[in-house]
């Protein structure tokens, strides 16, 4: 087996766009390291299948691209995911660091915010061992909203239809302006559209996983002196040949506007 060494890159799961959300503000807090991000798309969208599919899917893909890359970290830029795949896999990979996204809840909660509304996947609304906790406590401020749509909205039409995507958030979230203080992304696709999310919600601060994610990464690095001297870099895979391309148009228009899309 290869050696991990802090050359090895940092391997990045999301089933389509919405890790690159992740990956900017990992890219941001960490420039030097060598970045492979693959979008699953032949599998796409995650949040909709069954606990058993999710995780067959997520085991698959890391086990496919750790054999081809060894990377010495796995970001798991799904709270899907995470939700359903995590612990099996550090069981599996207990020799390389692996991260998962989780929603910013306790963040939320941390800002004295008394009405927060929790946006995600069918599946982490479901499956989030965080979310489940915070049911279980019944706190009277936290709703809960699946989006079963959106993921595959966004990553089939978020360049070329965006109109199809303001409709389905139009329908969804208009109901809700004004009734909350604030929204905490549970997906890391809902990221891209934080600027339409405030919109149709109202007078909203919105809170994502995505610094916690990179935060937690560069201490893991530090701490077992993992981090890259060297000059980074960024390979894009995507599991369906026919949406390269797409991948590479998305993943440029969204770096341009960078700022607009993290959120701590």
């Amino acid at each position: 087996m290869k050696k991990i060494t802090a050359e090895s890159p940092i391997l990045f799961l999301d089933s389509g766009l919405g890790g690159l959300t992740t990956l900017f503000q990992t890219e941001m807090l960490l420039p030097q390291e060598n970045f492979i991000y693959v979008a699953d798309f032949k599998n796409h969208p995650y949040g909709n299948k069954t606990k058993k599919q999710i995780e067959s899917t997520v085991i698959h893909n890391i086990k496919k691209f750790y054999a081809q890359f060894y990377p010495k970290s796995v970001v798991l830029a799904c709270n899907t995911a995470t939700a359903v795949a995590i612990t099996r896999l550090r069981k599996m990979f207990s020799n390389i660091i692996i991260i998962g996204t989780e929603p910013a809840i306790r963040p939320a909660i941390e800002a004295g915010k008394k009405r927060i509304l929790v946006l995600g996947t069918r599946a982490t609304i479901r499956h989030s061992s965080l979310i489940k906790l915070f049911k279980a406590n019944k706190h009277s401020y936290l709703e809960f909203l699946a989006l079963p749509e959106l993921a595959k909205l966004v990553d089939d039409n978020y360049l070329d239809n965006k109109s199809l995507i303001d409709d389905y958030l139009a329908e969804k979230l208009t109901p809700l302006k004004d009734k909350f203080d604030a929204v905490v992304l549970g997906c890391t696709h809902y990221v891209i559209l934080k600027k339409e999310i405030k919109n149709f919600l109202g007078d909203i601060t919105i809170f994502s996983g995505n610094g916690g994610v990179a935060k937690r990464l560069k201490q893991c690095l530090t701490l077992l002196n993992l981090k890259n001297a060297g000059k980074g870099s960024l390979k894009l895979i995507s599991t369906s040949s026919d949406k390269q391309e797409m991948l590479l148009e998305n993943h440029n228009y969204l770096f341009k506007r960078r700022e607009e899309i993290c959120v701590v």
